[in-house]
Parts: C-alpha cells; sequence; structure tokens
C-alpha cells in the first residue's frame, strides 16, 4: 500500500529468493515495487480530486511502473511486455457493453471499489503511451513537471492534466483525450486500399469494437491519432475525428506493406482488406515484435467477435511457427487458451485443436528444450514455461512423459525442479 513515508508490502511482493523465485516472480515484484513508489507523486503529492479520476492516480503508476522497470531491467523488454500484460486486459474489458468510462461518476462511496479494474489501471496507462507517443515523450514530460508543481500538496482533475499538456505541446489536449476517458470502449479501424495515380490512398472507417459483435448503430466516435508505416516512409501519424476519412500518402509505393498503428501505440484494432493483409502475413517476419504481435491478437479477436472466421485465425498462426520471442508466444498462448475453452467439451477439440497445438508449438520446443542454456536471459526462462505448459495442455506425450518423470525425481528427493519450471 502507497502510503506515504511508508509504503507495506506483502513479503511475496517484496522479497525474491535467488534459488526459489522464478523470472515470472522477479519481475511481478519489480513491477509492484515501482508501481508503489510512483504513487508518492501520482496520488499522494498530487491526488485525485474525486473518485471520479482514480485513473489519474493508478493509470499513471502503472504507466512509470513500465518506465522505471525498463530503465532498471532493460533486458526484459518491458514495454514490448505492455502489449499482451495491460493492452490485453484494458481491450478486453473495455470490449463489453457493461464496460465503464475512465472517467466514472461515482455517486458515493459504495461505489468506489467497483472501479479499481482494468480500466482505471491498464487502459489508464494505455491512453497515456498513446499520448506520450502522440506528443513527444520530452513534450509530455514538460507538461508533466508543469502539472506536478502547479496542484502539489493538493488535489486535481483529468482536466487539469490536460491543460498542463496543452500549455507544453501548443495542441489542444482536451479535445483529443475526452474521446478516450470521457466515454467507454475503443475504435476497430476497417482499412482498405483505394485507387490512386500516384502515391498510394487508403479508405479509414472507424465503429466501435465488441467482443460480442459490432453494433453498426452504435454512433461512437473518437479523435484518433492514426499512425502509419511503410518501408519508404517513415511513420507518420494524423488525428482522424469523423467516421469515413481518406489517407493519402504521396511517397508510399505500390505493392509495399504497410502497417497501421506501428508498434502498437494506439488503443484501438486495425482490420485490413484481405490484400493488405496478405501482404504483412507474406511479410511477418521483416515486422518488428510489437507488430507482430498486434496482428496476431487482432485477428483473435475478429474470430472473437464474427468480424473474421476462427479458421482466418487458426491458418493466420500457422505463419507464425518460426516465431522465437516470448513475448509473441506468450500472446498466441493466451489466445489459444481462450478458444480452447469455447470448444473443450466438443469432438474438435480432442480431434483436432490438440493436434494442431502440438504442431504449432513443436519447432519453438525444439529450440527451448527442458534445460537453461549457457547465457540465457530472462525472456528465454519465461518462454521455457510458456511452451511446455502449453504443449502439457495439448496433451504432448514426450511432454507429460518428462514431467511426470522430473516430479518423480523431485518426490523421491534425487533432483530439484527449476524455479520457472515449477
Amino acid at each position: 500500500m502507497e502510503n506515504w513515508g511508508c509504503v507495506t508490502f506483502r513479503e511475496t511482493i517484496l522479497l525474491v529468493d535467488p534459488g526459489n523465485s522464478s523470472s515470472g516472480n522477479k519481475q511481478c515484484v519489480a513491477s509492484v515495487i515501482c508501481h508503489e513508489l510512483a504513487h508518492q507523486w501520482f496520488g499522494n503529492l498530487v491526488t485525485m480530486k474525486w473518485w471520479t479520476h482514480l485513473w489519474l492516480n493508478e493509470g499513471f503508476a502503472t504507466w512509470v511502473e513500465y518506465l522505471t522497470v525498463d530503465n532498471l531491467f532493460p533486458e526484459w523488454n518491458i514495454w514490448t511486455q505492455f502489449a499482451i500484460i495491460d493492452i490485453r486486459r484494458a481491450m478486453t474489458l473495455d470490449a463489453l457493453k457493461n464496460s465503464h468510462p475512465t472517467e466514472v461518476e461515482v455517486r458515493g462511496p459504495q461505489e468506489i471499489d467497483e472501479i479499481f479494474d482494468a480500466v482505471s489501471y491498464s487502459k489508464g496507462s494505455v491512453v497515456i503511451q498513446m499520448l506520450v507517443k502522440y506528443l513527444g515523450l520530452e513534450v509530455f514530460k514538460q507538461g508533466l513537471h508543469h502539472y506536478l508543481n502547479k496542484y502539489q500538496y493538493s488535489c486535481a482533475a483529468t482536466a487539469d492534466l490536460w491543460e498542463s499538456l496543452s500549455f507544453a505541446s501548443g495542441k489542444t489536449v482536451n479535445e483529443l483525450m475526452d474521446t478516450w476517458t470521457k466515454q467507454m470502449g475503443y475504435p476497430i479501424i476497417l482499412v482498405t486500399e483505394v485507387t490512386s495515380e500516384k502515391g498510394r490512398k487508403f479508405h479509414i472507417r472507424q465503429q466501435r469494437y465488441f467482443s460480442s459483435g459490432l453494433d453498426a448503430l452504435d454512433s461512437t466516435l473518437w479523435q484518433i491519432p492514426l499512425s502509419y508505416v511503410t518501408p519508404s516512409v517513415p511513420t507518420a501519424c494524423t488525428v482522424v475525428k469523423d467516421r469515413e476519412n481518406e489517407i493519402y500518402i504521396p511517397d508510399a509505393k505500390k505493392e509495399e506493406l504497410i502497417k497501421f498503428n506501428p508498434n502498437t501505440v494506439g488503443f484501438y484494432r486495425v482490420h485490413y482488406s484481405p490484400d493488405l493483409l496478405a501482404q504483412l502475413t507474406h511479410s511477418l517476419f521483416s515486422l518488428p515484435t510489437l507488430d507482430r504481435i498486434s496482428l496476431e491478437t487482432d485477428a483473435f479477436a475478429f474470430a472473437q467477435s464474427g468480424v473474421a472466421s476462427t479458421t482466418d485465425y487458426l491458418e493466420l498462426l500457422l505463419s507464425y511457427k518460426e516465431e522465437q520471442d516470448y513475448t509473441v508466444w506468450n500472446n498466441i498462448s493466451q489466445n489459444l487458451a481462450s478458444l480452447g475453452e469455447v470448444f473443450r467439451m466438443s469432438d474438435f477439440y480432442d480431434t483436432h485443436l490438440l493436434k494442431y497445438g502440438r504442431e504449432l508449438f513443436s519447432k519453438i520446443f525444439e529450440r527451448v528444450g527442458w534445460e537453461p542454456k549457457e547465457g540465457e536471459g530472462h525472456l528465454a526462462h519465461l518462454l521455457r514455461s510458456v511452451v511446455l505448459s502449453r504443449l502439457g495442455d495439448y496433451k504432448d506425450q514426450s511432454v507429460t512423459d518428462e514431467a511426470l518423470r522430473r516430479f518423480q525425481l523431485f518426490y523421491e528427493k534425487k533432483a530439484d525442479i527449476a524455479p520457472d519450471l515449477r
């Protein structure tokens, strides 16, 4: 608990045993400590005026948590993990029809506990990161410095933060960000290419995304800092406000890749037309890790909501067989686990999905194996845990046999089990 001058912790999220703590536990401890210390500024030095602005405490503490852990442990690639932890949590909850705005009206003490959720913590941190990328880190820091100095030892509301950031940037931050904090949900961007004599032109349509299926009658609109990149055009960003928009990129070459929301900095999903998606899929490993994550997780979300088919998603996953990154495999693992819960009681699960999973994870299992390799880092330890766990769920005989053998030796006190495998 982030008491000013006396931060308190449970032992399990404060102390690390070098011989018995797993890599995941070490990362959790570092993240929680950084989160609680961040509250000394966001919550204690400047306190929210009312619970409506809880996200100013928790969203900022979550964002600073990643900023600090990345500074202390850059080898953990924590900002890449941000996509599979907090962006994922935020998008999962905020895709429901019964979500709530980040700035949610709290009418009394009995409603306070209800808003300590992934919207206040995770969505709060995600929209901050989106704003940081839009304004630039240095400008954002100047605005934050102005905000903390102006409201130190007092209380502030969300509008006060926007005012300070507008002062530093010269932009009307409140007009942009009110669409993200005062209304629930987030958009899906539907992208198709239209004919252009020179350069390339794209038709963009925004619509609110629901995991239960899109609602054509929903009229919600956002001001979206829509970013894009191609091999011949550096990352650019334009704010789209209308339902239908067109983006013209005069220097983009025909047939080259285009990626919207590069590095997953925006809180929205992107649905490409089949030809644009095929281009990205065929050049999958030329994309950065975060873009491979977003392509896969958006495909799963579209299958979940009926925008695309489950078959489309499973076919896309086959392109990831050569993947080696922990964060990508962790995200695939979580999505396949969710899919498995849907089909678990059906014949399809036993006759097709288990076999599919074993084949998908076979190459990465050959690479990571059971034993840590010399010089192996934090993320490799996490990857091994994910791969073995998933193959165990998929009833891979060699994995289950080896797991039982190792447990028997441990039970008989003849061998220990590595913390990351327990």
